[in-house]
Formats: structure tokens, sequence, C-alpha cells
């Protein structure tokens, strides 16, 4: 980065983003320990033998996020109209002013005054205020969930791992700091004012008086889930803070449930969007085919010609391929044609070099059942190397001979005869997956290559010797099928 400012913190750095995946961890540890400490220190006013310091962790947190405040004021950002890297130290300290640092000043330097000094204050109001304003700290969970696709997007997490991700971390975020809100504000509330006895934090206080800080945390757990799911206003909430409290979690849990249908459904969306757009594009094949009045067996074959290449789901491969750069482009070439030629007997003799020179010169074609490849008495130009298949080889009489499978390749007979012409009928038993290359190619890249010549020429000269046997004795079966009938 070309900056007159060497202090400046360039936003896509290593070190930012070392400091991003400890910032993440640290705001997870804060919002589970702030709203504990929070119901920690009014459990301990009401029965002090309940009390847990959480003091030294509390330090610990916020004293990192004074920390962040710090490189806040010294990490460039990216322009959002622009997408220009801004490192002015003026424009960075504006933007920051303007958005979280208010919040970020007021959570935690209270909090750390809270966790040196907190047995030392008399005054219980003042104790209480900069408990709530420790719980400022919840604005930051923007900027928590922001850095979850960040995250998810530099180990490449799934989409739907990381839709499913959000919607637990922000699950967990509203009821734990619900259970927090809902006895801690009425708590303050009540003790600012005047203690009202009808309360629902006093009977709370007469029934668990001596119970742990877990027994208070899991009533006002189930009193959040009870008010935000199923909207219940209803019970001991006759003060004023208790009916507040109780209509906006009511309030909260209907903007709870809609966000998570939501999410759930975009989910969904997301696992089915290829099949959806398959099916699309099915039916305006079907539509096309009606259209032209297509016999029922090339409808069937299209249809099936399309399976196969989809799979059952959509996708735009010219638009995939032409967004790609050329080299990549290339590598996926080379890795489709490299795992063909791995199964090709006759040329692992060649050397690697020779091989990938060879590649720019294969043409790929597919095959349907049934479809003739070859035709017996025809001139041959090409080479054939079966990568995906099944393929019937057939004399000219029509007597199967044998079957080629992965691996396997034909047409390297026409080399052999003066006329070029091939000798048998090759079908397609399955979808194939070909790979062709002129006679000429082929033979210019085995010129050099005398030990895989000879073992390509001995094993032409063996199926001609093999094929002629064959036809021959068929041949003759046939002629005294004829002769006898």
């Amino acid at each position: 980065m070309d900056s007159p400012h060497w202090y400046i913190i360039h936003p896509f750095s290593n070190f930012r983003y070392n400091w991003d995946n400890l910032m993440l961890l640290v705001y997870t540890a804060a919002f589970f320990i702030i709203p504990a400490d929070c119901i920690n220190i009014f459990v301990a006013s009401l029965n002090p033998n309940n009390f847990i310091n959480y003091s030294p962790y509390i330090f610990i947190v916020h004293s990192i996020f004074i920390l962040d405040i710090l490189f806040n004021f010294l990490t460039g950002y990216s322009h959002k109209r622009t997408r220009k890297i801004i490192t002015h130290p003026g424009k960075i300290v504006k933007k920051y002013l303007m958005g979280y640092f208010f919040f970020d000043i007021l959570s935690s330097v209270p909090a750390i005054v809270n966790s040196c000094f907190i047995y030392h204050i008399n005054g219980r109001p003042l104790v209480e205020t900069m408990l709530i304003l420790n719980l400022l700290k919840i604005v930051r969970i923007k900027t928590y969930m922001d850095y979850i696709p960040v995250y998810s997007h530099r180990h490449n997490t799934n989409y739907v791992l990381y839709k499913l991700l959000r919607m637990t971390v922000i699950s967990v975020m509203f009821f734990y700091w619900g259970a927090c809100l809902v006895f801690v504000l009425p708590f303050f509330f009540e003790n600012i004012t005047a203690y009202s006895f009808n309360s629902w934090i006093h009977f709370v206080q007469l029934e668990l008086q001596d119970d742990s800080l877990l027994e208070y945390f899991t009533i006002c757990l189930v009193k959040v889930i009870t008010l935000s799911l199923a909207c219940s206003v209803k019970g001991r909430a006759e003060t004023a803070s208790d009916l507040v409290m109780a209509a906006s979690f009511a309030i909260l849990g209907i903007l709870y449930r809609s966000y998570m249908f939501i999410e759930f459904l975009d989910m969904i969306r997301s696992l089915f969007e290829p099949e959806t757009k398959y099916d699309e594009f099915v039916t305006q094949l079907e539509d096309y085919m009606r259209h032209d009045q297509m016999p029922a067996n090339i409808q069937k074959r299209l249809k099936l010609f399309y399976k196969d290449r989809f799979q059952g789901t959509y996708f735009k491969e010219s638009a995939i391929m032409s967004s790609l750069s050329d080299e990549l482009r290339k590598e996926i070439i080379c890795y489709e044609c490299k795992r063909m030629m791995s199964k090709v007997k006759i040329l692992n003799s060649i050397s690697s070099v020779r091989l990938m020179e060879m590649i720019k010169y294969f043409v790929q074609q597919v095959y349907l059942p049934g479809d003739l490849i070859c035709k017996a008495g025809t001139i041959e130009k090409h080479i054939y190397f079966l990568s995906r298949g099944t393929v019937a080889v057939y004399s000219i009489s029509g007597k199967e001979i044998c079957h080629l499978y992965d691996g396997d390749y034909f047409g390297e007979i026409a080399l052999l005869t003066a006329d070029r012409k091939i000798t048998v009928n090759l079908v397609a038993i399955e979808i194939c997956n070909v790979y062709i290359m002129e006679h000429a190619i082929f033979s210019y890249f085995f010129a050099n290559e005398p030990e895989a010549t000879e073992k390509l020429l001995e094993c032409a000269r063996k199926r001609i010797r093999e094929t002629k046997a064959i036809d021959a004795q068929h041949r003759k079966t046939l002629d005294l099928k004829s002769s006898v009938g």
C-alpha cells in the first residue's frame, strides 16, 4: 500500500485479518460474560453468598476492546461507492467517530472502572448505571455478525452451513441477552424509582433467595421464551416496568420469528435452486419439442441427453467458462483430459510434456444409447478415446464381437488399412463421453514414440485378425442357416 501515513493499517492486510479473528473470539466471550456479570451483580445484592467474581475476565475483555478502539482509529476502510481504500487519518477518524465510537467508549471504559472499583463504590445506583452502560456492547452485535460471512468466505463454508450458523448465533444471542434484560432492567428501574412488591422480581427473590445464579438465569430464560414466542403478557406483571417489558418482548418475538422464517425460506431456496432451475429448463424443452411436433423417440433422447448433461441441476457452463481467465480455463480442460488419458494404457508410455501438448487437440463428444459412432466401410479420419460409457463392437455381418469400456480406444485400425476404411460398426450402449483426435495429429505425436506405436499397431493387428475370424465364422453360420432354410 502506497501511503505517506506508514502507521495506517490496511483493512485487508494480514495483521487486520488476524486481529479480526481475535476480535471474533473476544466478542463471543464478551457477549456471554457481560450478561452473566450483570445478573450476577443484582443477584449478589439479594444474597452475597451467590456472588461470582467476573472482574478479571471483564477487565481482560474490555482492555482488548480499548485496544481495538485504538486500532479502529488507525485502520483504513473501503469506500462503498468507489471501492477505493481510504487511508487518510482525518477521514478514518471522522468515519469512526460518526459510527461505533460513542458506543464502544461508553461500554468499555465504565466496565473497566466497574471491574476495578466495584467493591469500593457505596452508591448502588451508580454501580447499576455502570452495569447498564456495560450492556451497550450489544450495539456491536452487527459488527460481530459481519465477521461471520467474512470468516465463512475465507474458509469456503457452504452457504447453507453459513445460514445455519448465522441463525444459531442470532437465536442464542436473542434468548441469552433477553434472559439478562428481562431480569436486570425491571430490577434497575425499580431500584432507581420505588421498589414495587408487585413486580415479578420480588416473587423471584422470595422463591430463589438461597439458590444459585443458574437458577435465576433459568427462570429468566423461561420467561423471555414465554414472552417472545407465546406473546403472553399475562401473569405477575402489575407494575409499569413489567408491562413495558412484556409488551417489548412480545414485539421482539414477532420480529424474531419473522426474521427466522425469512432466513429459513432463503436457506431452503438455496438448497433447491439448481433443481428448480433444471425443472424450469425441462419445462421449456418440452414446450419447444411440442411446438416443433418432434417424434416421441427424439423427445426421449433429448430428455436423456440433458438429464445426463446437467445431472438434475442446471448451470450455464458457457457463462461460467467465459468468465474465467485463459489460464484457469486451460487448467480445467487439462484436468478433464488428463483424467481420461490416465485410463488409456497406450498413453502411459508417452512423456507428460507430450501429453500436455496433445490435450488441446482433443474434441469432446457425447453419444446417446443407440447412436452409431462409426460405420463399417466408411473412411475414418479419427481415433476415439472412451472416457465414460460402454460401446458395442459389431462385425460387418452383424455379429457382436466385444464391448469397450472406460479407457478403451477405437478407430486406430483405419491407420493400417490402405483405404482408411473402418472394418466394424461401433454403437453406444449407454451414454458415452468420447474424446476424438484426428489421425494426422495422433500420428504426429506418436512419431517419436516407437514403443507406444508398436504396442498400438500390435493391438490393432490382433483386433483385425479376431474380427475377421469371428465375422467369417458368423457368415458360415448364416450361410448354413440359409441353405438349410
